[in-house]
């Protein structure tokens, strides 16, 4: 096949941009010809696709004309015509990821003109929220799941500015008016969950279907053995059940160790001063992370927001690490309770406490399955096969319009 794959970045600025990246990869490793189409940056991975790539909105910088490419891209749209007429062969399909704000949705334009079927994989709640997080100063919020933008405004809900969510919710109610559902053939969603949500948005069930990330189980290597200590990786914020977590662990005989960054990491701090068995080890990544991960008893999940496939419980059971997980979004969807973890309802100290407690006599058969299950649901391989079946999928739901 020939894919166009479509998104912010060609580096990796957030979770979207690095999925693009792999799953390009994935497919160029099972000989596919990947075609990347994303907005110009310093910072982009060599492309020879590079001077087709168009100029996006600078969001530190935003002037008057510079705002209207926010709502509409114009460059984008020429430039991807141009991409698309300067190729010897079609492409099969366009892969989008997320594209709004800087590619906008001028390129689906340009797709359907030019007949190309559209897939297009949901990382987040954009079409549900203006702000694409579905919170409100730190509480979950489906004020404008009904499609009404006006509680954005009302609240603030971009950075407590009225100017910005009006932005936000004029940018939301454009694109939606320019068919940010209806040129896309067929949605991937990265949860059950999530996909519940698109439909209430107004997703025809028949467009919705689910793929999970994945994770490159042949990257981690596993150990039976672990060094007695309970681990927190990811964002420090409050709605990632930061309280709920610390409060489960004060005056308990289990150890947590905490790893990342964050706006609430000075609270954490403050928190677990004068609480002898949680520690934080600041922000860690790369080999240093895989290496906390992998001597870990087991990982903990507590968010208390909409989760969609949260990696962090995928790269723990790569590493065969039991997960403890808060049943909220997609996470109870990626942890068989009582096989390879725990799932407690979110908030509850004592629901995580009872988790806890539990882990030390299943450890064994919970480390064995949780890799079993990594490899067999959430693999590259895996991945891979039902990815070019939503492809074929796609193509053919186009070619019977």
């Amino acid at each position: 096949m020939k894919i166009l794959n479509i998104g912010h970045n060609l580096f990796v600025a957030g979770g979207s941009d690095r999925v693009l990246i792999e799953t390009g990869l994935l497919l160029e490793a099972n000989g596919h010809e990947v075609i990347p189409y994303c907005a110009a940056n310093e910072n982009n991975m060599a492309s020879k696709y590079q001077p087709f790539f168009p100029t996006s909105i600078d969001f530190n910088n935003i002037t008057p004309s510079s705002l209207l490419s926010f709502f509409y891209n114009f460059e984008a749209k020429k430039q991807l015509i141009k991409l698309i007429e300067n190729q010897k062969s079609e492409f099969n399909v366009a892969h989008l990821h997320i594209y709004y704000g800087k590619l906008t949705t001028s390129i689906l334009h340009a797709l359907s003109a030019k007949g190309i079927p559209i897939i297009q994989s949901l990382h987040e709640y954009k079409l549900a929220c203006p702000i694409y997080t579905m919170e409100h100063k730190g509480d979950v919020c489906d004020a404008c799941i009904g499609g009404n933008r006006l509680p954005c405004v009302i609240k603030k809900c971009k950075n407590d500015s009225v100017v910005q969510s009006v932005i936000m919710a004029l940018e939301s109610s454009f694109s939606r008016s320019m068919g940010d559902i209806r040129h896309i053939d067929l949605f991937l969603s990265v949860s059950e969950f999530h996909s519940t949500i698109m439909e209430k948005v107004g997703i025809p069930k028949s467009k919705l279907h689910v793929l999970h990330n994945f994770v490159d189980t042949d990257k981690y290597r596993t150990t039976e053995s672990h060094d007695d200590y309970y681990l927190y990786f990811g964002r420090i914020e409050k709605l990632k059940g930061m309280d709920t977590l610390i409060n489960a662990f004060k005056n308990s005989n289990h150890k947590l160790v905490i790893v990342g960054a964050g706006v609430y990491l000075p609270h954490v701090e403050e928190l677990i001063s004068s609480i002898d068995n949680i520690s934080y080890d600041g922000f860690k990544n790369g080999e240093e992370l895989i290496d906390i991960i992998a001597h870990a008893k087991c990982v903990i999940v507590p968010s208390e927001w909409y989760e969609n496939c949260p990696m962090n419980v995928l790269e723990a059971k790569a590493l065969s690490r039991p997960v403890i997980g808060a049943n909220i979004g997609g996470i109870p969807e990626l942890i068989r309770d009582g096989v390879d973890g725990y799932v407690f309802e979110p908030g509850s100290v004592q629901g995580l406490k009872d988790a806890i407690d539990k882990i030390d006599s299943h450890f064994a058969s919970f480390s064995s399955e949780a890799r079993k299950d990594a490899v067999e649901r959430f693999s590259k391989e895996a991945y891979y096969k039902k990815l070019v079946n939503f492809y074929e999928l796609t193509i053919t739901k186009r070619a019977g319009c």
